[in-house]
């Protein structure tokens, strides 16, 4: 398109970016006596919960050994929409030199990206522990 071939996997930068904010989300199981019996660490894996759904309505005693673990994070990107608001000027250019060479850029086009974030669990508590984790720093947005 417009004859010349630009790709700085930007996207895929972002979709990495949004899966380390969940990388370090720990699951602590207490024993009646408040002492932690156990403490799993979440498993993430970016793609549709359909992947997961699947797997559960295909086996759901998930007696099979397979590499599903719960509980599990799963997370994907859902929408791409450009954003007219933070839209500057189109003939606005950054000039930039480098090594004796001048460069120009053009105004950035800015776009938002939507993700959902999906969390399996087999317990309750297991899961309000996880989303007690995540919230905090979602107030109501968070902006990389």
């Amino acid at each position: 398109m417009l004859g010349t071939f630009h790709y700085h996997g930007l996207i895929r930068k972002y979709i990495a970016v949004f899966g380390t904010l969940f990388n370090d989300i720990t699951l602590k199981r207490i024993n009646s006596s408040n002492v932690v019996t156990e403490t799993i660490k979440v498993p993430l894996s970016y793609g549709p919960k359909n992947k997961f759904l699947a797997r559960i309505t295909a086996n759901p005693n998930l007696s099979k050994s397979v590499a599903l673990q719960l509980p599990r994070l799963g997370f994907d990107l859902t929408s791409m929409t450009y954003d007219s608001e933070r839209k500057l000027n189109s003939l606005n250019q950054n000039v930039a030199g480098y090594k004796g060479n001048i460069g120009r850029i053009y105004s950035p086009v800015p776009y938002i990206l939507s993700f959902n974030l999906y969390v399996m669990v087999k317990n309750a508590i297991d899961g309000s522990m996880i989303v007690e984790q995540i919230l905090p720093a979602f107030k109501p947005e968070f902006t990389v």
